[in-house]
């Protein structure tokens, strides 16, 4: 993903644009709103289950699909990744995003590269397994469909 970026090639991916991300100012990050702290409550569905457990109780979703078009990495390390996204050139940056590596990890859920970036042992994993078909209630086909 990164070294496609940094080529300048965009790569699509889905996320749950419904948490965390203020579409006005173009920003996406971990804990930019906490509510959860307005009356000292910590609620599991937003604060206390991980991504696999928010997918299954339904608190979070794919729910929107962009592309990758740049990040910022200092010493090696990506901090944000630069965002397109596809309502035009509202919000944001004329209709581009910053998006924080750690809201990557809490709400990105499916990224599309070419299988020729892929390494060859992660590849052969993938080709091991046979495919399954989502059923359409899926919330990983989603936005895919």
């Amino acid at each position: 993903l990164r070294t496609l970026v940094e080529l300048g090639e965009p790569v699509w991916f889905t996320c749950d644009v419904g948490k965390q991300f203020d579409s006005d100012r173009g920003v996406m990050a971990r804990d930019l709103y906490r509510a959860h702290t307005l009356y000292d409550l910590d609620h599991p569905l937003t604060h206390g289950f991980c991504k696999a457990q928010r997918l299954t109780y339904r608190a979070s979703q794919p729910t929107h699909a962009m592309v990758f078009t740049g990040l910022d990495a200092v010493d090696g390390r990506v901090h944000k990744w630069r965002v397109e996204n596809s309502w035009g050139d509202e919000g944001g940056d004329d209709g581009f995003l910053a998006m924080r590596d750690d809201w990557f990890d809490d709400y990105v859920f499916q990224v599309v590269v070419p299988t020729s970036t892929i390494p060859p042992d992660l590849l052969a994993q993938a080709r091991a397994h046979e495919v399954t078909e989502l059923p359409l209630w899926d919330p990983m086909g989603s936005v895919a469909r």
